[in-house]
């Protein structure tokens, strides 16, 4: 079988040259049979890495669309609890204002329907917007401060850029946005 093939021709059309033409001193002359051996062997090698790494990366994008899934039922599993923490919280608000007008007590009603007030502006507010870097943000600036775990640890840092967001659209704004992101990065990272 070996002897139906051109080695010859097969070495040539993949950049082989006979001795007479060879003139790379670097590199020793190998003949044309011994070329097209190589050359499959080393293709065979490259062929089966090529089809381990897909195997790899197949496995890691399998792995990932997981992960992104797994976070997507936990961000609306947080979204749903976020939503009946602000329900309940609410409800009680609303039972306090009650409990006062029946003990005739306008300083514990003022108080509870300024919580009350509070919690559901929170609720409707629009996302913080970024002003661009163009205005100093006080309550930003006091966080910081208070949480010098923002700028010394990158690890939390990045979870708390990553909630702010998600944490935007469930309503939170002014302090309570703020108190809510340290509240979920110390949930998320305990260590902190």
């Amino acid at each position: 079988m070996t002897e139906d093939r051109n080695y010859e021709q097969e070495a040539q059309e993949q950049g082989w040259k006979p001795e007479s033409d060879w003139n790379n001193p670097d590199k020793q002359w190998i003949d044309a049979q011994t070329f097209v051996e190589k050359g499959e062997r080393i293709a065979g090698i490259a062929r089966s890495k090529a089809e381990r790494d897909k195997v790899q990366f197949e496995n890691r994008i399998a792995k990932l669309e997981a992960a992104n899934k797994e976070f997507g039922e936990y961000k609306d599993g947080q979204l749903a609890r976020s939503e009946a923490r602000n329900k309940d919280l609410l409800n009680e608000l609303s039972r306090r204002r009650s409990q006062a007008v029946t003990d005739n007590d306008g300083e514990a009603f003022y108080k509870a329907d300024r919580e009350f007030q509070e919690v559901q502006d929170s609720m409707n507010a629009p996302p913080p917007s970024s002003n661009g870097g163009n205005q100093p943000n006080p309550l930003f600036d006091a966080w910081v401060i208070n949480n010098d775990w923002y700028n010394a640890d990158p690890a939390l840092r990045a979870i708390a850029d990553g909630i702010e967001g998600q944490i935007a659209n469930e309503g939170y704004q002014g302090q309570a946005y703020y108190s809510e992101v340290t509240r979920r990065v110390k949930e998320l990272s305990p260590d902190s």
